[in-house]
């Protein structure tokens, strides 16, 4: 009877896992069907927040764009809770899946699942009654104020939508389904323009409008990507698993280096946004945000390439096929290079057509950020390779050193930058303090991988 149920469950993980063929496939079909896809669906959804700024910013003017940057850090938050949960239980189950173990990998989802709901809930409450009180935190001054609160309540009420998207969307790439991923970002980009145009073009709904196109353009991605949790045929799906308790707190600490990653962001920003008001005043503001919305076209691009390796690598780890982890990361860093050299070569070529989309007829915005923007632009030599490290580590269960990464470049050298460099350098070195931060985490990863190889040679 024992033998016979262990043959039936391992006939129904061959049915349940036939459209992953990670361990079989070559690794550039993999780059074509997993990696291109998340870089693509990365970088359209990444764009949803430009989106609202391009909108914004030449039929409200550079205070509404600027009050968005202002509500940024919220949905840096909402999306960073989000990523520790996604991509560290996506990765968790993906190395789980590499060696056959499908009820654990049921048992990840549903912790996954249920963690999200009772953060979402809680994200729910938080932006209706304190919506202001965020905004205020943030950095808003009286007349970015209302702006910010109304984009961070409406964002709120959307936020289960948001959080369900992105974890069903990357679940639905472990199980050798991403072009779910790619239709639903394409979809919610065209339902994001449509939207914003036809609630602040033709409506004039300000920030509301935004905050409703956001949110309406994610909750169809979210139903794109519904109907293979919803199935009990599926490897992973919403009715299968139990909670535990333990599983949380791995996939939680596994996941940790992304949600850094995202905090840290919503940290800097916020930095930031108190920096070019001491400065500048709203317009220093704007004048980041323009830098900033550019520079998203880029490191989504970059993050996309790190989120489509990492189920790769995280199932090879787990099935032991080592020579096809460093074939994969040897692809993935010639091209996260060779994106990061022409992001910085477009910037430095382009820089004042690409701000003109922002802030056209301003010329003393425009003059101020293009000199920022092409020092910016310097960090996205180095960002490529640091965002692909933090991923590696993370898809081996690595979270330590991930963490090491993601915090070093994304906040601790950001502050020491912020509160050092303007003292050198003046305004100037304030648009320096990124490609700094990079740097100097480009040496300690490399340490951290030298100290690595070490081990490993001693080991054998």
């Amino acid at each position: 009877m024992k033998n016979k149920l262990e043959n039936t469950q391992k006939e129904e993980v061959t049915d349940s896992t036939k459209d992953n063929d990670y361990g079989t496939a070559s690794i550039s079909s993999l780059f074509l069907k997993v990696v291109l896809p998340s870089m693509i669906a990365m970088l359209i959804t990444g764009i949803q927040g430009v989106i609202d700024g391009l909108f914004l910013g030449n039929y409200m003017g550079d205070s509404a764009m600027a009050s968005a940057n202002i509500a940024s850090p919220f949905l840096q938050i909402l999306m960073g809770i989000t990523m520790v949960i996604s991509i560290g239980g996506t990765a968790f189950i993906s190395r789980t899946l590499g060696v056959n173990d499908l009820s654990k990998a049921q048992d990840i989802f549903k912790s996954c699942f249920i963690a999200l709901s009772v953060s979402s809930i809680c994200i729910i409450l938080s932006a209706w009654f304190y919506s202001d009180h965020f905004a205020i935190l943030f950095g808003a001054s009286d007349t970015l104020l209302q702006g910010a609160s109304d984009y961070i309540r409406v964002i709120g009420i959307f936020s289960p939508f948001v959080m369900f998207y992105v974890l069903f969307a990357f679940t639905n790439r472990v199980i050798g389904k991403p072009h779910l991923l790619l239709m639903a970002s394409i979809a919610c980009v065209v339902a994001n323009i449509t939207l914003n145009y036809l609630f602040i073009a033709v409506l004039q709904l300000g920030m509301i409008g935004a905050g409703l196109a956001t949110g309406l353009s994610y909750s169809l991605g979210f139903l794109i990507n519904l109907k293979p949790i919803l199935s009990k045929n599926t490897v992973v799906n919403v009715f299968n698993g139990r909670f535990h308790w333990k599983l949380l707190g791995v996939l939680l600490f596994n996941g940790s280096s992304e949600g850094i990653t995202s905090i840290s962001t919503a940290i800097s920003v916020w930095v930031f946004n108190l920096t070019f008001m001491y400065y500048y005043g709203d317009s220093g503001v704007a004048s980041f945000t323009i830098v900033n919305y550019i520079a998203q076209f880029t490191t989504t691009l970059l993050f996309g390439m790190g989120e489509g390796v990492t189920p790769i690598i995280a199932y090879h780890y787990g099935a032991n096929l080592q020579e096809r982890i460093e074939k994969t990361m040897k692809f993935a860093v010639l091209g996260n290079f060779l994106v990061g050299i022409c992001s910085c070569l477009s910037v430095q070529i382009w820089g004042e057509a690409l701000i003109r989309l922002f802030a056209d007829g301003n010329g003393e915005l425009i003059s101020m950020t293009l000199s920022g923007a092409k020092i910016y632009a310097l960090s996205f030599l180095l960002s490529g390779f640091n965002i692909l490290i933090s991923a590696y580590f993370t898809a081996k269960g690595d979270a330590i050193n991930s963490v090491i990464v993601s915090s070093s470049r994304g906040l601790v050298f950001i502050l020491i930058g912020i509160f050092t460099l303007p003292s050198f350098f003046d305004f100037t070195g304030v648009w320096l303090v990124v490609p700094f931060a990079e740097v100097v985490t480009l040496g300690i990863i490399l340490y951290l991988l030298s100290k690595q190889s070490k081990t490993i040679e001693k080991q054998s």
